[in-house]
C-alpha cells in the first residue's frame, strides 16, 4: 500500500504528454554536444560546488542548504543554451531562476529544495562591445560580466557607469534591482542609463526591447522583481563621460570606533545631507565596520571602525574649494578636535581629485571574503533623515553587538537623496523605470556576522528587533521600505511561498497600484509563471499562492527515478 501510494504521488508530478526520462535528464537534441548547455543535478560530485553562491553563509547552514537546491543547473555561454534551457523547463513544467554572478544576498537566484525549480547560469555570457550604434560611449554589457571587469574596461576609455561598489557582483541582476552606488545622489542609477536590453522570454523567443519598442516591458524589468520577466542576455548603455566633469574628487577614510564618534559624524552626516546645495553633488558612505584580520583571542570579540567613503561630482558647485571641505568634509573627518582619520593601506585614500572613472575603481571593494562567517542582512530605504533619536538607538544597538563574542557588525548608511529645488539625480529619474525607492534619502544595510549556525537566530532577531524598535524614526508613508538584499530567513521558505502575493511584496513597492501594475506586464510575457522565485512577481492566476508541488511529491520524484542527491 505504501508503494501504491508512492506511485500516485509521483505521478501526479510527471510531465502531461512528456516521457519521465525526458524530464529528469537532460537529453540534448543536437548531434554537437556543444550546442546544448552543460548540466549539473545533485547526483554529480560538482553539485555542491555548482550551486554555491553568496548566499551559500546566509543564515544557519541548514537555512542556507534548503534556499540553494536546485534540480538541475544549466549552465549557459551561448543564446541558444538559454533557449534550449527555457524550452526544456516549459516542457516539463520546471520553475525557473536565473544567476549571473550569484551575489543575491538571500539566495533569491537560487531554488527552494523541494520545488520543481531548474536555476540558469548565465555567468558565461560576458561579451563586452564599444560604440554601440556608432555612438562613441554607448556599450552593450553581457550580463555574465563583473563589475570589476565592467570598470576595468572603462577605465582607460575614461567612461564610467553609475553601479555598486562589490567587485563580483554580475551585471545581469544588478541592473534589474539596484545598480545602486556612489554615484546615485549625482548620475541617477546603472540602470537609468540602459537604453536597450535583449531577453530571453517564456516562450523561446528572443527580443530587443527599448522604450519605443515595449514600453511596460522595458519599465519593468529595470527596478521591478528581478528575475520576473524572462532570462536578460546584454544591457546596452549609455556611459559616462569623465572629461564632461572635470571637478570630481574622492577619498577613503578610517576613524577609530566609539559611540562619541559614531554620534557625531552620523548626525553631521545628515545635516550636511540636507543641505540645498547639496542635491547632487557630495555623496558619503559612513560604515562601522570590524577592524582587523581577527577577534581578540582572549575574549572573541572584535574591534571595529568607522570608514567613511566620499564622492563630489562638481555638477551644480563646480570646483571643489577650501570652503566646501570646511563645510561637508571637514564635520566627517573630524567631526571633534581630537578625532582624525588614521591611515591603513588598502583602506585609505587621501582626498583629491580622481576622474569619475577612476573614482568608481576607489570604491569597489576586495572579494568580500568572511572566511567561516555567516551573515544576516537588513535593508532600510527612508525617505527622511535618520534623526537624533534614531542615531541614539543605532548606538546603543551597535555597542550590544558588540559584547557578544565571534559576531560583529557592518553597519552601512548611504546617502543617496538630496533636497534643492529638484532633488538628487536619483529623484529626478522618477518615472524612467519601476526603480521603487526613487524617493530615498538614506539607505541602509545592517549586516551582522556570526561563526555559529546557533548564532543565526541571534543575529536576526536583533536586527528585525533594532528594525522594529526604531520604525518610528525612519518609516515613511507611500514608500518602499526594503530592497531585494534582506534575507528573510524568520520567515519560512512556505510561508514566502504560499503568502498572499500582496503581503508578501507590500515593503518592496510604494503602493499597490505599483505590484498590479508589475502583475500585469507579468501576464503578458510570462502567463504561465515559468520564471519563479522567492521574488518574482506572480501571474494574476497564482496570485494567492502558486501551484508548487509540495516538498513529499519532489521527495517522491526524486527517488524514483534517481537522479538524487
Amino acid at each position: 500500500m505504501a508503494r501504491l501510494t508512492l506511485l500516485l504521488w509521483v505521478a501526479l508530478v510527471v510531465p502531461s504528454g512528456a516521457a519521465k526520462n525526458e524530464c529528469y535528464e537532460f537529453q540534448c537534441p543536437h548531434d554537437d554536444a556543444a550546442r546544448c548547455p552543460r548540466v549539473v543535478t545533485p547526483k554529480d560530485a560538482s553539485y555542491n560546488d555548482d550551486r554555491a553562491q553568496w548566499a551559500s553563509k546566509m543564515s544557519s547552514s541548514a537555512a542556507s542548504d534548503a534556499r540553494l537546491h536546485p534540480e538541475m543547473i544549466f549552465f549557459c555561454s551561448e543564446k541558444d543554451h538559454v533557449v534550449e534551457t527555457i524550452n526544456f523547463a516549459r516542457k516539463c513544467e520546471y520553475k525557473v531562476s536565473v544567476r549571473s554572478g550569484g551575489h543575491q544576498y538571500a539566495g533569491f537566484s537560487s531554488c527552494v529544495e523541494g520545488q520543481p525549480c531548474i536555476q540558469l547560469d548565465v555567468g558565461d555570457l560576458d561579451t563586452f562591445e564599444s560604440g554601440v550604434d556608432g555612438v562613441p560611449n554607448r556599450l552593450t554589457l553581457g550580463v555574465g560580466l563583473r563589475l570589476q571587469e565592467v570598470s576595468e574596461k572603462l577605465l582607460p576609455m575614461n567612461l564610467t557607469i553609475p553601479q555598486g561598489t562589490c567587485e563580483s557582483v554580475g551585471v545581469g541582476g544588478h541592473f534589474q534591482s539596484s545598480s545602486e552606488g556612489f554615484m546615485v545622489k549625482s548620475f541617477g542609477l546603472g540602470m537609468d542609463h540602459v537604453v536597450a536590453f535583449e531577453i530571453a522570454k517564456a516562450d523561446g523567443s528572443i527580443a530587443k526591447v527599448t522604450p519605443e519598442s515595449d514600453p511596460e516591458l522595458y519599465w519593468a524589468v529595470l527596478g521591478g522583481a528581478p528575475g520576473s520577466w524572462g532570462v536578460l542576455l546584454s544591457y546596452t548603455l549609455d556611459a559616462i563621460a569623465s572629461e564632461d566633469y572635470p571637478y570630481s574628487q574622492v577619498g577613503t577614510f578610517l576613524l577609530p570606533y566609539t559611540r562619541d564618534t559614531f554620534v557625531t559624524v552620523t548626525n553631521n552626516l545628515m545635516k550636511l545631507s540636507a543641505d540645498d546645495e547639496n542635491a547632487r553633488d557630495f555623496t558619503v558612505g559612513v560604515f562601522v565596520v570590524q577592524f582587523g584580520t581577527a577577534p581578540d583571542p582572549a575574549t572573541g570579540l572584535w574591534a571595529h571602525g568607522i570608514v567613511i567613503w566620499a564622492f563630489y561630482s562638481g555638477i551644480d558647485n563646480g570646483p571643489w574649494t577650501p570652503a566646501l571641505e570646511e563645510k561637508w568634509l571637514t564635520p566627517l573627518i573630524n567631526p571633534t578636535a581630537d578625532v582624525a582619520p588614521i591611515t591603513v593601506p588598502g583602506i585609505s585614500r587621501e582626498w583629491g581629485p580622481a576622474s569619475v572613472s577612476e573614482a568608481i575603481n576607489v570604491h569597489l571593494q576586495t572579494p568580500f571574503n568572511h572566511g567561516d562567517y555567516r551573515y544576516h542582512v537588513h535593508s532600510m530605504s527612508v525617505n527622511k533623515w535618520f534623526n537624533e533619536t534614531w542615531v541614539e538607538a543605532a548606538a546603543t544597538e551597535l555597542e550590544e553587538r558588540m559584547k557578544i563574542p565571534y559576531m560583529y557588525s557592518s553597519f552601512q548608511m548611504y546617502t543617496w537623496g538630496g533636497e534643492g529645488p529638484y532633488g538628487s539625480q536619483l529623484v529626478r529619474n522618477f518615472g524612467r523605470n519601476a526603480y521603487p525607492r526613487r524617493d530615498t534619502k538614506v539607505h541602509m544595510d545592517d549586516w551582522f556576522f556570526f561563526l555559529n549556525d546557533d548564532d543565526a537566530e541571534v543575529a536576526e532577531v536583533r536586527i528585525e528587533n533594532f528594525r522594529e524598535s526604531t520604525q518610528v524614526a525612519w518609516e515613511g508613508d507611500n514608500s518602499a521600505d526594503r530592497s531585494w538584499m534582506t534575507t528573510n530567513t524568520m520567515d519560512s521558505d512556505d510561508d514566502l511561498l504560499t503568502a498572499p502575493a500582496e503581503d508578501r511584496f507590500d515593503d518592496y513597492f510604494p503602493h499597490k497600484g505599483w505590484f498590479h501594475r508589475l502583475t500585469a506586464v507579468k501576464d503578458t510575457v510570462d502567463p504561465t509563471d515559468l520564471f519563479s522565485s522567492l521574488m518574482t512577481i506572480p501571474t494574476t492566476a497564482s496570485r494567492t499562492a502558486r501551484s508548487q508541488p509540495s516538498q513529499l511529491l519532489a521527495v517522491a520524484r526524486r527517488h524514483s527515478y534517481e537522479p538524487s542527491v
